[in-house]
């Protein structure tokens, strides 16, 4: 299962996704999979990339498969619907649609620290986030915003910034 998981995100990277083949959050949890392994993360960050999500967690057991799964020579670790306080301890965070309007106050709290933020909210980059997912045409998509990722300490990899549907500099 995993590795069919690892495939499929793969896969859904190099030519967006169709949610109508699978459910939304299925496909969603598959690229936040995939986006840890196209960006540089820094030496500090430790043997673990931690992914959390942040507000109301739609991915149900979606998510669950990528606890334990290599992000290059780290293991991606779960943390759902964590508190503002426990926020710090992420390296790549979800921040829902019902939680977006606190992305100012969290990223002023995260400054500096190697964060990716993710939403899937209308304007997400506006809104402070690194990477928005959106479905266009039944499709998903994302878009990037690499002044944030740069403020957070973090590179996006080539690769990740040609498959974005727009890309803020």
């Amino acid at each position: 299962m995993r590795f069919l998981l690892a495939f499929f995100a793969t896969v859904c990277m190099l030519a967006t996704c169709a949610a109508a083949t699978l459910p939304e959050y299925q496909v969603k949890a598959a690229f936040l999979y995939n986006f840890a392994q196209f960006v540089e993360w820094p030496p500090t960050v430790g043997p673990d990339i931690v992914l959390c999500t942040y507000g109301d967690d739609p991915f149900g057991g979606d998510l669950d498969s990528v606890k334990g799964q290599p992000v290059g020579n780290r293991s991606m670790q779960l943390q759902r619907r964590v508190p503002t306080h426990g926020v710090d301890r992420c390296q790549i965070l979800y921040v829902s649609r019902g939680a977006v309007e606190e992305l100012p106050a969290l990223r002023a709290r995260l400054a500096g620290k190697p964060m990716l933020i993710v939403t899937d909210v209308a304007d997400g980059i506006g809104k402070g986030a690194t990477l928005n997912m959106t479905v266009t045409q039944g499709r998903v998509t994302f878009e990037a915003n690499r002044r944030a990722a740069r403020e957070s300490g973090i590179d996006l990899s080539s690769r990740l910034l040609r498959l974005a549907t727009e890309v803020v500099q």
